[in-house]
């Protein structure tokens, strides 16, 4: 009697697992929207914490400026130190499939899995780093009544008496959500009977500028997870001012493993290496090897304030947010990688 080949399960390789890193890694080579206005700073390996000390500024009063007189002792300037303690944190996902994906679309299943897990990295830093400047103590309340060119109006002038320094040319930069744009460009319409905004910059901004308002280069950006409130009954989003601090360097720190990059680390889970439920919801062992996954962890990444007296917080309210995920049932006319016919 003839019987069948036994089926071979396709496993990947150590250069597949190779390449997915590589793709990842070229994913996350490139600075993310608001690590763009950071300072990229090297994590020193071997420590999870670094505690450094930042020199506190003494600012002077008319009543102290006095002149010296011989028997009057002149005021005195003490060195005065804030003492931050920065910590990171690794970060990590997996992308699962099936024996069947893996059998018969192993080149698919590295596709995807580069793909996907490099999109994720991408967005998680962006996330971090976006948290970390809403984080900032400084905020600016937002009037309905007045509108959302009053903030811009007093973000300039907190700006000027703070000493900021421009990012762009001569402005300090802005960063809302493409709600908050269409927005402004309401309200801009209703007061000049034009839609866009004066474009004052002598060199190229970042992609996404839409303009300029009162000295700050205005960038939109899709980061919903970052720039709006989820928990906003009426609309919650954010706009973002900042600028330079007196000697020229960015307010927030960037750190990761290496330089402009984050350590990332591929780890190949093969087929039948985990766990399953079976009939009766109980633990068991992956026997048939029906399952596998591509995990990555992302080492040495975080972001830290340094001075947040160079960031400004506003939070726009009475805006609707427009969902992004326009089609999340009954997904149609979509192109895949995959060469597998759908079932």
């Amino acid at each position: 009697m003839k019987t069948n080949p036994s089926t071979t399960h396709a496993e990947l390789t150590d250069q597949q697992i190779t390449d997915i890193g590589n793709q990842i890694r070229l994913d996350v080579s490139e600075e993310t929207i608001f690590e763009k206005f950071g300072n990229p700073k090297k994590w020193p390996q071997g420590r999870d914490n670094i505690q450094y000390r930042a020199l506190v500024h003494t600012h002077v009063a008319a009543a102290d400026v006095v002149p010296l007189k011989e028997t009057v002792a002149p005021r005195s300037l003490k060195l005065t130190y804030a003492t931050f303690t920065h910590s990171t944190n690794d970060y990590g996902t997996k992308h699962t499939y099936t024996a069947k994906e893996v059998n018969y679309n192993v080149d698919d299943v590295v596709a995807d899995s580069a793909d996907e897990i490099g999109e994720w990295a991408v967005e998680t830093r962006n996330i971090i780093v976006g948290k970390a400047i809403l984080a900032s103590k400084c905020a600016l309340t937002y009037d309905s009544t007045k509108g959302i060119f009053d903030l811009f109006r007093r973000a300039a002038i907190i700006a000027k008496k703070l000493g900021w320094k421009p990012i762009f040319g001569n402005e300090f930069a802005a960063i809302t959500t493409p709600e908050v744009e269409d927005a402004i460009t309401e309200e801009l319409y209703a007061k000049t009977g034009k839609y866009d905004l004066p474009d004052t910059l002598k060199e190229k901004a970042l992609s996404g500028y839409i303009g300029s308002i009162k000295h700050f280069a205005v960038h939109s950006y899709t980061c919903d997870p970052v720039l709006v409130d989820p928990t906003a009954s009426t609309g919650g989003h954010y706009i973002i001012f900042m600028g330079k601090m007196n000697k020229g360097s960015s307010p927030f720190d960037v750190y990761s493993m290496k330089g402009g990059n984050s350590g990332i680390e591929v780890i190949n889970n093969p087929l039948g290496s985990g766990v399953l439920l079976d009939e009766d919801g109980n633990i068991t062992s992956d026997d048939n090897k029906q399952k596998g996954s591509v995990a990555c962890n992302m080492t040495g990444f975080s972001a830290h304030i340094v001075d947040d007296r160079c960031i400004l917080v506003a939070k726009i309210t009475g805006i609707d947010t427009v969902s992004n995920d326009l089609a999340v049932t009954a997904r149609t006319g979509y192109k895949s990688k995959s060469t597998s016919p759908a079932e």
